[in-house]
């Protein structure tokens, strides 16, 4: 009697040597529950998920002939949709970065005076400066849990690593921040020690 595993290796099979269309809709039709539901989980959204599962299974298709060579499938689906899922992730949270830049220096035109609107440029400027120089996963880890509100432990599911890792990685950051900022002395601030 077959199980799943063997018929999992058959269809490869097929689609890598063949290119057998009906073995890749059978293997779309096993592992696409199980795959959105990861992908929505990680993405907390339908919309975005759908498309993450539709780029999964197109370069799946696209790199068919090689298939077969994979020793883990499901193994290495799941990663792929993990994969997709964190670089949807970075790209929604560039746009949502880029879109409130915009808004706020509109609203810091209207509202702020000259001196402020430097301090605030300077300022971004550093921690913009201090974040680029970190390492990608820890800035990743600082983005999820300072910009995009996740917990910790949300962020230790989510990039596969233990707790203690996101918290020496936030740790990292937080300290990298500190030392970029402690070197800032602004006009006003200079005003306030002097006159002390």
């Amino acid at each position: 009697m077959k199980t799943p595993n063997d018929n999992i290796k058959i269809w490869i099979i097929k689609i890598a040597v063949e290119e057998d269309q009906r073995a890749f809709r059978r293997l779309f039709d096993y592992y696409y529950p199980k795959l959105i539901n990861y992908s929505r989980y990680l993405l907390e959204s339908k919309s975005s998920a759908d498309e993450v599962m539709s780029n999964v299974f197109i370069s799946l298709w696209k790199n068919r002939s090689r298939l077969d060579k994979i020793d883990n499938f499901d193994a290495y689906v799941f990663r792929a949709v993990r994969n997709k899922s964190l670089s949807h992730l970075r790209d929604l949270h560039r746009l949502q970065i880029t879109k409130l830049n915009i808004e706020e220096s509109t609203l810091t035109k209207t509202v702020h005076s000259p001196e402020s609107m430097l301090i605030n440029s300077e300022l971004r400027k550093v921690i913009l400066q201090a974040l680029d120089k970190l390492p990608p996963r820890c800035r990743l880890v600082f983005e999820l849990i300072k910009q995009d509100g996740f917990k910790y432990k949300e962020v230790a599911e989510l990039l596969d690593v233990s707790i203690n890792t996101v918290e020496n990685q936030m740790g990292k950051a937080m300290s990298e921040l500190r030392n970029s900022l402690k070197h800032l002395r602004f006009p006003s601030m200079a005003k306030k020690s002097i006159s002390k």
